[in-house]
Order: structure tokens, then sequence, then C-alpha cells
């Protein structure tokens, strides 16, 4: 049947063949499972803390000043569109993100990504008193 086709109608018929293989080979590709942000347990938390991640703490300052984690940085969820531009933070390295129990950690990733961080991780479920609990080194209420 192509070949009874006038030039014009067969370049149409090409181009659209190759559309629709374009679209059958895009859908088909299996697309990357890796995701910026990850879950991660209070285990997972305290080794990777042990081995130097960024900790970021999104509680509120009353909680932070009741006690937080001495290596972590205070960013509260309430400013991070202000304090995360404005933060040091490598953007390239993986960061570590607890609160009190896992939602505002999660609702602050959705901000480290959109600020270019590859490489997220949420404490969740548990925040600092699980982390302070397995016996990573906390500053006294005050500090």
């Amino acid at each position: 049947m192509i070949a009874i086709l006038k030039p014009r109608s067969r370049l149409i018929h090409t181009l659209s063949m190759a559309l629709v293989l374009a679209l059958v080979q895009a859908c088909s590709t299996e697309s990357p499972t890796e995701q910026p942000v990850k879950f991660v347990t209070v285990e997972s938390a305290v080794a990777a803390a042990k081995k130097g991640m960024t900790i970021v703490d999104v509680r509120t300052d009353s909680e932070w000043n009741a006690g937080h984690l001495q290596a972590a940085r205070h960013l509260p969820l309430s400013g991070l569109d202000e304090a995360l531009p404005a933060s040091n933070l490598d953007r390239t390295k993986p960061v570590l993100l607890h609160c009190q129990s896992g939602g505002r950690a999660t609702r602050a990733s959705h901000q480290f990504v959109a600020a270019g961080f590859s490489d997220v991780r949420v404490l969740k479920p548990g925040g600092y008193a699980e982390l302070a609990q397995a016996g990573l080194p906390t500053a006294p209420a005050g500090e």
C-alpha cells in the first residue's frame, strides 16, 4: 500500500511511523530507580552520622534548645525557604534530615531536592529522641 502513496503522503507516513517508534522506545526505556530522597532507619542514620554525614535538624527553635545532636545543623522547617539557600551545605554530598518523628523532615526533603541536593535521607520513623537514645552525642538543653 505504501508503494501507491503519493510522495508527500509517503513522507507523512514515514514521519508518523518514526514518531510512533520513538514514543514506543521512550515509554519502554526504564527510568532510573535512584531517588533523591531515601527514608532510613535509626540504625542507618546512626551509621551515616558516625561516618560524618551532614545532619540537619528541622525542628523548631524551642525543640532545638531543649536538646540536639552535637553534630547537627539547625535549619527549622518554618524558615527553610530563607535559610537553605543561604546555608553553605554541599549539595553534592548526602544529607540526613530529622525532626521529632519524620513528618517535618519529609516535608523539608522536598525543599532540599528543589534546591539541588542529590542525596537526601530522611529519618522516618523516628527523630531526635531515637538518635540520642541510640548513642549519638547530644548537646545539653540551652546550648
